[in-house]
């Protein structure tokens, strides 16, 4: 047991090391990668100056990360070098979180440090090693994929005392507040909150559940918007969030392309494009997702017959959670290269079955 418990310590700090030594490059560049990140600054830099984004400017971004980068300035000081290792510091946490959920998954030390793994080698190409608004995102969106996956395995056991049921009902609390605030960083991060609420409406205490995991959403977005915008702007700031004008002409301007000749071109079409992108982006993982899904096909689910809850195997809620947040990805059906890291826990979780290395 020591001997073990050395050898997980090692691991970990091996791997933290090594998550630090690839990205370190990106700590010391002194310029931007894109205008979005450049605006990110820009507004961290305007809260330390007292005015308020999306008040005092005209900002269309998800304003999470924002006060994140501003709170952080706060702290340690004001410099690009601070912000990217934050960003560095940020993805091992995101990096941690895959882990957790694959050991929530398969119960398997191994699996959760090469899930672990998998996010550190694999993350800098998907993000670029930027601190872009999916950067930001990704942790807390994680978050929200790792309390599904553990309410997936406990809300239906049948006999539950009740500290069980009442520290079940504030997981769904805390569910809601993490897809909250993963959509305060970019708005694509709430894709998993249809899943969160179909699962607890179909749990045994569904009334209960379904009421915290709305109501932690509910008041995530209240007090962001409450403390950071001023009660006066905080009361039609999450209206105007989801529901910005800004907002929908993004999605409706993929109805139309030729604007000159007036012409109207349906972009549906691009769809192909991005489920391609999952193979030039992420082949490796790809593949691999695949073949854990052919073999939930081909071999049913005798292995997790005893782990089996709201009607479907453990890899099946891993397909919804990574056909949400594809449909995330593509709204705007704009696939940039940075777009598929929403995907790339959901790849990692398919891609580290058990059944693929021996290791049942």
């Amino acid at each position: 047991m020591i001997r073990k418990s050395v050898y997980l310590s090692l691991s970990c700090i091996a791997l933290g090391i090594f998550h630090f030594w690839l990205r370190w490059p990106a700590v010391e560049l002194d310029y931007f990668h894109n205008e979005d990140t450049a605006g990110i600054l820009y507004s961290a830099d305007l809260i330390l100056g007292g005015q308020i984004p999306l008040v005092d400017t005209v900002e269309m971004k998800a304003p999470g990360s924002f006060y994140l980068l501003a709170t952080w300035w706060h702290l340690v000081g004001r410099s690009l070098y601070s912000a990217q290792l934050l960003a560095v510091i940020w993805s091992l946490i995101a990096a941690i979180g895959v882990g957790i959920g694959s050991w929530f998954l398969y119960r398997h030390l191994g699996l959760a440090l090469l899930g672990t793994g998998l996010y550190i080698c694999l993350s800098p190409f998907t993000d670029s090693m930027d601190i872009n608004y999916n950067t930001w995102m990704i942790t807390p969106y994680i978050g929200s994929g790792i309390l599904l996956i553990y309410l997936s395995q406990r809300a239906e056991l049948p006999e539950k005392s009740e500290l069980e049921d009442r520290n079940l009902l504030l997981l769904w609390l805390g569910c809601g507040m993490t897809i909250a605030l993963a959509a305060l960083m970019k708005r694509q991060g709430a894709a998993l909150f249809p899943l969160g609420l179909w699962m607890a409406l179909r749990s045994q205490d569904w009334k209960r559940s379904a009421i915290l995991f709305v109501l932690g959403s509910i008041i995530t977005f209240s007090l962001f918007f409450s403390i950071y915008l001023g009660v006066e702007h905080g009361e039609r700031a999450p209206l105007s969030f989801f529901f910005s004008e800004s907002g929908w002409h993004y999605l409706l301007s993929d109805l139309q392309v030729d604007t000159e000749q007036k012409l109207v071109r349906p972009r549906l079409p691009r769809l192909w494009d991005g489920i391609i992108g999952v193979g030039v982006h992420t082949p490796l993982l790809g593949l691999l997702a695949l073949l854990s899904f052919l073999c939930s096909l081909l071999h049913g689910s005798d292995a997790d017959r005893n782990n089996k809850h709201f009607g479907f195997d453990p890899r099946r809620l891993l397909i919804v959670i990574l056909s949400l947040s594809f449909c995330g990805a593509s709204l705007g059906l704009r696939y940039f290269k940075g777009y598929y890291l929403q995907l790339l826990p959901a790849l990692i979780w398919l891609a580290v079955d058990p059944r693929l290395w021996c290791w049942s």
